[in-house]
């Protein structure tokens, strides 16, 4: 019986051992070719650096190509190159296969992202664009009602290529410094490591850090989102002097900031970075924002001209809002950034790393000193509060019903509550058994009295929810 809890908002992850195993990646291959993709179509596959993603990049291979669907197997590389594949030239043609005839249906990418190592996942596109809720209740579907069956017919065939050439020379055609930086990379040896150092290299002297891909993070988590993996990076920028420091989550899609002086450059401060150089060149663009980003974060994007639109948080959420609006750049809390002004419009930290050295080399300021116009921040972290998946939505349902009887309330994706003294943001993620939160107040006594409220309402509703949730990250605040 297949886990239906692995099924999520917009992707697929979970336990290599109980739940996401080489049979189920199989099923899902098979699951492909009924509900989205017809014989004939070509399919790129990718995988991250995991243990697991070898067997489950093989066995999903295996479905596809049973029931007739031609892989192009695009190696160990970062979730973005397996986007930048889509818009790739010749993407895995040969003599007898000329890309113009079939050109690329899709892309399945198997990775774990910044889940821990005894997880992994698949994230998938039809064309560019990434599976949403119903795509993936559809792949669900066709295995446990017992359609995702073997058509029979003559198999696909399965071509190797690397799209790693094309990818540097793309962003190397588009970016460029007017001095080299020094930099430190931290890869947290994830996938990420071997391509930043090739593409980086053109901007910047690096002192490397774990840039070896290992699936069993053997120095630390590599998820640029949690201060503590930023410790080494951060002392290292300290150590040589360095420019800045870059850190990168598992699969290449997020990206963490250390600056000159060891601060920490919150990734709603380094929106307001990237945002006022998108709209220097793209003047009155749109710029979206995720629920999590700060008050100041909107504000600065309206007073350099640009339109802010704030949007739910995940990373094919934001993409197909990016589509609707035809926003410039967007990004989010968790360290994701969309550039679609100069760039395609898919979540890069290598890309945003690259735009970054362009952005501090023509400046001699540093980063903190380049946003120091923003008013100081009150603002915690993202709060990773524990909570049972069952349960996780329903808590947050009944958290936005509690305080919009009482404050101004948006519901856009769980609640996000205006306090007269500040902002609380509470929201089940869609990708983990986690509630997410986080409090911005007009001082530190604001932000701990919001979070203290936070806290007390949170248990009081989650009794009544059947939701077991560690406040702890909350209270300590």
């Amino acid at each position: 019986m297949i886990d239906r809890n692995i099924f999520r908002a917009y992707d697929i992850r979970g336990d290599v051992a109980t739940q996401l195993t080489g049979d189920v990646a199989y099923s899902i291959g098979l699951a492909l070719g009924i509900t989205h993709f017809e014989a004939g179509a070509r399919i790129g596959v990718g995988r991250d650096a995991r243990t697991s993603s070898p067997e489950l990049s093989q066995r999903l291979i295996d479905g596809l190509v049973a029931q007739g669907i031609d892989v192009v197997d695009l190696g160990m590389i970062t979730t973005p190159m397996s986007y930048y594949a889509m818009r790739c030239p010749n993407l895995g043609a040969t003599p007898d296969i000329p890309s113009s005839a079939q050109p690329m249906a899709g892309s399945v990418m198997i990775t774990g992202s910044h889940n821990p190592a005894n997880e992994n996942g698949l994230k998938i596109c039809k064309g560019t664009s990434s599976f949403l809720r119903d795509d993936i209740v559809a792949l669900y579907e066709a295995i446990a009602n017992g359609t995702a069956r073997e058509k029979g017919g003559n198999p696909g065939c399965v071509v190797a290529h690397d799209v790693s050439d094309a990818y540097c020379a793309d962003i190397w055609n588009r970016l460029s410094v007017s001095r080299k930086l020094r930099i430190v990379v931290d890869a947290g040896n994830g996938v990420a490591g071997p391509i930043a150092l090739r593409v980086l290299s053109h901007y910047a002297n690096i002192t490397p850090l774990y840039c070896d891909p290992d699936g069993r993070f053997p120095h630390h988590h590599p998820d640029p989102s949690v201060e503590a993996n930023l410790a080494d990076c951060r002392a290292k920028v300290l150590e040589t002097g360095a420019d800045l420091g870059i850190a990168f989550d598992g699969d290449g899609d997020r990206i963490g900031v250390v600056d000159a002086s060891g601060a920490i450059i919150a990734a709603d401060r380094l929106l307001v970075l990237l945002a006022r150089d998108a709209l220097a060149i793209a003047p009155h663009s749109t710029i979206l924002g995720d629920v999590k980003c700060s008050k100041f974060t909107f504000d600065d994007i309206a007073k350099h001209g640009g339109t802010p639109c704030m949007t739910k948080t995940g990373h094919a959420l934001i993409k197909a809002k990016i589509r609707e609006t035809h926003a410039a750049l967007a990004g989010e809390m968790s360290g994701h950034f969309f550039f679609n002004e100069n760039w395609y419009g898919f979540d890069d930290a290598v890309y945003t790393a690259a735009r970054l050295c362009q952005i501090r080399s023509r400046s001699s300021r540093s980063i903190e000193e380049m946003l120091a116009d923003l008013p100081p921040s009150c603002a915690t972290p993202e709060l990773r509060l524990s909570c049972n998946d069952d349960a996780k939505f329903a808590l947050s349902d009944a958290v936005c019903a509690y305080y919009s009887a009482r404050y101004p309330t948006c519901a856009l994706d769980g609640a996000r509550v205006d306090f007269p003294n500040g902002w609380a943001l509470v929201r089940a993620s869609n990708t983990q058994p986690v509630i997410v939160a986080r409090v911005e107040g007009a001082s530190h006594d604001d932000t701990r009295a919001i979070c203290d409220d936070l806290a007390r309402v949170i248990d009081e509703i989650a009794r009544g929810v059947g939701a077991q949730i560690d406040l702890t990250p909350l209270r300590k605040v």
